[in-house]
């Protein structure tokens, strides 16, 4: 008895809109979190790289979705060849692949935990250098970057784990700004580089170790399939020393959807709401997903708890689908929900169409493996009604 109450009061916080108090609690929430995550970057990395400031337009330019910066000569080749061996050594003690990517194609390891390569980092970072390799000058009123986190990455294919290509899915970081610098030559691996989405996908691939790509971390892009060989990048995740409310929003709400804290992990997503349409997007399909878990724990004892729950979702992964028309994870979520919500024939075949959208959006086999799998179950469940009704 008291489990359905508490499911009951937790459905009725995710359905309920914000109050004034709650929005105000909910960021406030967000700067705890930034000055949690500055201080730890202080300690780690040293003071905040400056850049500039907010209202030139270079720097807008830079933090904007889909703009991507070159740096040729980051680092030092040999700096670049001591990193490798590094990581190489601690890969050598994981007994699991990725930790941190979450993908199993690949191996990744944070850079502080490599001492040499938490040196460089560091020194890098306090020599000012940073602005001028990615040709943004430095202002008198400049904002200022903090690495919040940063990782060696080592993509290679593995024949005897039958895994034929290494690489990532699309997504978007939590930070203001990434900074990839390769630790490997372009002649070192076939495929690879960063993939940015959209109409016309770009992949850029530096050419020589110590070679670096800048994007805004609001931009989708996915690591290109490495089909030979072994490519290595140093990943350094950037946030602004000013709160952004939308990327810690988001940030709150992934951790507290994977903790299985639904109704939290919604209102966070909708404190942050209603934003542009990049960050918008990510935020509804949160709050989406959060309120399909919810759905789903509430479907067997309140039914029709479940059904409220389940159209509240699919508003908000219907509008994530809508501002973010490439995302093959916001289409397939969207079709997900409606093959689970279907009863009919016709409902069955909508939900096909959906997840043949989302198949058309896709560009990787990672990317096609569930869409594909849904098609199936929608298509076989169709046939098998219509058999049915015509008996």
């Amino acid at each position: 008895m008291r489990s359905a109450t508490l499911l009951l009061i937790t459905a009725a916080r995710a359905l309920t809109p914000l109050s004034t108090h709650q929005l105000a609690a909910e960021h406030a929430k967000n700067v705890q979190r930034h000055e949690t995550d500055l201080a730890d970057s202080a300690k780690r990395w040293g003071a905040p790289i400056p850049v500039t400031g907010d209202d030139d337009a270079s720097w807008r330019a830079v933090a904007a979705p889909r703009t991507v910066l070159s740096a040729p000569s980051v680092m030092p080749r040999a700096v670049a060849r001591r990193i490798k061996r590094e990581a190489d050594a601690r890969f050598s003690e994981q007994t699991s692949m990725s930790r941190f990517s979450m993908t199993e194609d690949l191996r990744d390891c944070h850079a502080d935990e490599l001492p040499r390569t938490k040196g460089w980092l560091r020194a890098f970072v306090a020599s000012q250098r940073f602005a001028g390799a990615l040709r943004v000058p430095e202002a008198a009123n400049a904002t200022s970057l903090a690495i919040y986190d940063a990782l060696i990455v080592k993509y290679a294919p593995d024949l005897a784990r039958d895994r034929a290509a290494s690489g990532q899915p699309v997504h978007r970081d939590f930070s203001t700004l990434t900074l990839n610098i390769a630790l490997s030559d372009a002649r070192d691996f076939i495929g690879g580089g960063t993939r940015f989405e959209g109409p016309g996908d770009v992949t850029l691939t530096p050419v020589r170790a110590g070679d670096a790509v800048a994007h805004a971390g609001r931009t989708r892009h996915a690591g290109a399939a490495t089909t030979e060989g072994e490519r290595y990048v140093l990943v350094c995740f950037l946030a602004s020393v000013k709160p952004d409310h939308a990327r810690l929003a988001l940030a709150r709400a992934m951790d507290l959807r994977r903790a299985g804290k639904y109704a939290r992990a919604v209102r966070a997503a909708r404190s942050a709401l209603p934003t542009d349409a990049v960050d918008a997007a990510e935020l509804h399909k949160i709050a989406g997903l959060s309120l399909r878990g919810l759905a789903d724990a509430s479907a067997r004892r309140r039914p029709r708890l479940a059904e409220a729950l389940a159209d509240a979702a699919a508003a908000h992964l219907s509008e994530a689908a809508r501002l973010a028309p490439y995302d093959v994870a916001a289409l397939h979520s969207v079709a997900s929900l409606a093959l689970a919500r279907a009863s009919s024939g016709e409902d069955f075949r909508a939900a096909a169409e959906l997840c043949r959208a989302a198949l058309r959006a896709a560009r990787t086999d990672v990317e096609r493996a569930y869409p594909a799998h849904d098609l199936a179950l929608a298509d076989a469940e169709a046939e098998r009604l219509s058999v049915a009704v015509a008996r």
